[in-house]
């Protein structure tokens, strides 16, 4: 799972002031996966998928909506082609059961 350090790190955030709202779009980036992936916490305990779901919460989620903080966004929100090329790449995984 990203972590507030993560974020800080990617964003290259050296203040504490934002860890409070960075903390709450990091649970929003995985709340927002949950809704818009089937299985979502089945899958979560696949590395690879959750290998995934943390690259698109830190490098796609989390800066999109720390820039777009205090109404900083112009014209309709959306998600730039990688951040919904890896979204159904999320979706269409498929959970397969391992053989004993």
């Amino acid at each position: 799972m990203v972590t507030k350090d993560n974020a800080k790190e990617y964003l290259r955030i050296p203040y504490d002031e934002d860890d409070s709202f960075l903390e709450q779009i990091i649970q929003g980036g995985y709340d927002y996966l949950a809704a818009a992936v089937d299985d979502f916490e089945k899958l979560q305990t696949v590395d690879e998928f959750s290998r995934k779901v943390d690259l698109w919460v830190l490098t796609q989620w989390v800066p999109k909506m720390f820039d777009e903080r205090e109404g900083m966004q112009s014209g309709a929100p959306e998600l730039n082609y990688a951040a919904r090329a890896l979204l159904t790449q999320l979706q269409m995984y498929e959970y397969k059961e391992e053989n004993p």
